[in-house]
C-alpha cells in the first residue's frame, strides 16, 4: 500500500444542513462518540451559503459550500470526498455507535446498503410508519436516505451519484444501483430518525403524503412538481411562533449549586450536561427555539458573551438584573421581531417533551395567555399572544418564583383570559 492510500480516511461520512445550527451540532456530538470515528473524515455540507455556522472544537470536519438542495449537497461532499468508502448521514438521524465498523465490514462483501429504519416516537402511529417503512424497504431494496445509505466511492462514481433534483435523490440513486442488480445490505441495529415531522404536520397526514409522492413518483412525475409538494425540513418553521429556553453556560461550579453541596462541582457540572442533552434532543427539533444564556456572574447582563461552553451553540445573552426583567426583555426581543406566540421555559426541566410547546402555543390560538404548573406550586412555562402579553404580571414577582395561582389571578385581573395546560 503506498503512503498516499495508507493515509486515506477509512470512511467518509457526509452531512448536508440548511439552516440548523442546533441540529448539526447534535449530530457532531453523537458521532463523537461512535467508534473508530477518528479514522474517519467527516463532510458538513451546507446549502445555505455557511450561515448554519457549523460548531469547531466537537469534532474535526470539513466544511464544503454548496448550492441549496439536498441533491446537490450530497453530491458536492462525495466530490470532495477522499476515502474509498462513503456513508451519507441525514442531519437528524442518529447512528449506532459502531456504524462505522459496520459499514466498512459490509462493504467487503457489498458495495451498496442501508440500515433498518426506526423512528422512536411516543406515538405509536408513528412508531408504526419506522416498521413500516424497514419492512418497505427490505422488500422493494430501496431504502430511504434517513437509513444513511452506504456505498463504495467507485459505484458511487459508476451511477452518476445523487442527481441534482430536488427530492427523492434518495430513492432515485438506490433504483438505480437496485436496476443494476447489485446486492443492497441492510444492517442492524437500526438507525434511530426523528420524529419532528410527523409531530408537526400529523402522523396521517405525513405519512399519506410520502405515499402519494412515491406513487407519482414511479408514475415519471417530475421530482420538481413533487417538491412543490413537499417541505424540506428546514422549511417547517413556523417563524411567528418561538419558544425561548433559558439556561445556564456550563460553568464548574456555577451549576446545581445545591446539589453540588452534596456530590461536588464535577458531578454537578455533569448532571447539568445531561439535562441540557435531554432538553436539546427533546425540543431541538422545534425550529424556532431561542436559547438564551445566563450572563456569567460579575458580567454586564448586556455582555455579548458568556464564560463557559455554550451548549446551544448559538444562546443570546440574558439582558436585566432579576430573573423576572430577564424573561420580559427575551419575550419582548421575541414580539419586537414579528412573533405573534410566545412560550418560554427554564433548562431544569428533565420530563419537558416537544408536546408540551406545540400544546402550549395552540393553547395560544385560543387564550391571551398560557401557563404550566409545577410540582412545587409554581410555573415551568409561560406563555403570551402578542398584543395581549403582560409584563407586569411577571415582573411584580423579580425572581418569577410566583405560585401559580397568583400568577393567573394577576392576569385574568389585567383583562387577559388564561389557559393553564
Amino acid at each position: 500500500m503506498s503512503s498516499s492510500e495508507s493515509d486515506r480516511p477509512l470512511l467518509s461520512i457526509i452531512v448536508p444542513v440548511l439552516r440548523e445550527p442546533r441540529a448539526i451540532r447534535r449530530c457532531l456530538r453523537t458521532l463523537s462518540r461512535c467508534r473508530r470515528i477518528d479514522e474517519c473524515e467527516v463532510i458538513v455540507v451546507d446549502g445555505d451559503g455557511g450561515s448554519t455556522g457549523t460548531p469547531t472544537g466537537i469534532l474535526p470536519v470539513s466544511v464544503v459550500l454548496s448550492d441549496r438542495g439536498r441533491g446537490r449537497q450530497l453530491h458536492a461532499g462525495a466530490v470532495r470526498a477522499r476515502a474509498p468508502r462513503l456513508a451519507f448521514l441525514h442531519v437528524d438521524t442518529i447512528p449506532p455507535t459502531d456504524f462505522v465498523v459496520r459499514i466498512v465490514d459490509a462493504l467487503a462483501s457489498a458495495r451498496a446498503g442501508a440500515f433498518d429504519l426506526s423512528i422512536p416516537s411516543p406515538n405509536p402511529f408513528v412508531r408504526l410508519v419506522g416498521l413500516v417503512g424497514r419492512l418497505r424497504s427490505r422488500l422493494t431494496r430501496i431504502p430511504y436516505g434517513d437509513q444513511l445509505h452506504f456505498l463504495t466511492a467507485e459505484l458511487y462514481r459508476s451511477v452518476g451519484g445523487y442527481r441534482p433534483v430536488p427530492i427523492m435523490e434518495d430513492v432515485l440513486l438506490m433504483d438505480r444501483i437496485r436496476q443494476r442488480r447489485i446486492r443492497i445490505a441492510f444492517l442492524t441495529p437500526a438507525v434511530r430518525t426523528s420524529d419532528r415531522r410527523w409531530r408537526v404536520e400529523g402522523p396521517l397526514r405525513g405519512t399519506l403524503r410520502n405515499w402519494r409522492l412515491m406513487g407519482a413518483l414511479r408514475r415519471g412525475v417530475d421530482p420538481a412538481e413533487l417538491a412543490r409538494r413537499y417541505r424540506p425540513h428546514a422549511e417547517l418553521d413556523r417563524p411567528r411562533e418561538r419558544v425561548i429556553v433559558f439556561h445556564r453556560a456550563l460553568v464548574r461550579g456555577s451549576v446545581k449549586t445545591r446539589l453540588a453541596a452534596s456530590i461536588g462541582d464535577d458531578r454537578a457540572l455533569a448532571v447539568y450536561r445531561a439535562i441540557l442533552e435531554d432538553l436539546d434532543h427533546a425540543v431541538g427539533d422545534f425550529p424556532a427555539v431561542a436559547p438564551y444564556i445566563a450572563a456569567p456572574q460579575g458580567a454586564a447582563p448586556h455582555a455579548d458573551s458568556a464564560a463557559g461552553e455554550d451548549f446551544f451553540g448559538d444562546s443570546r445573552v440574558q439582558r436585566g438584573g432579576t430573573l423576572g426583567e430577564r424573561m420580559v426583555g427575551a419575550l419582548a426581543d421575541a414580539f419586537a421581531e414579528g412573533c405573534t406566540k410566545v412560550v418560554l421555559v427554564g433548562s431544569d426541566l428533565p420530563g419537558l417533551r416537544l408536546d408540551h410547546l406545540t400544546r402550549a402555543l395552540r393553547r395560544l390560538a385560543r387564550a391571551d395567555a398560557v401557563v404550566g404548573p409545577a410540582g412545587d406550586g409554581g410555573y415551568y412555562l409561560i406563555g403570551f399572544r402578542r398584543g395581549a402579553w403582560d409584563p407586569a404580571a411577571i415582573l411584580a414577582d423579580p425572581d418569577a418564583r410566583r405560585p401559580i395561582e397568583p400568577l393567573m389571578a394577576a392576569l385574568r385581573r389585567s383583562g387577559r383570559s388564561v389557559s393553564r395546560m
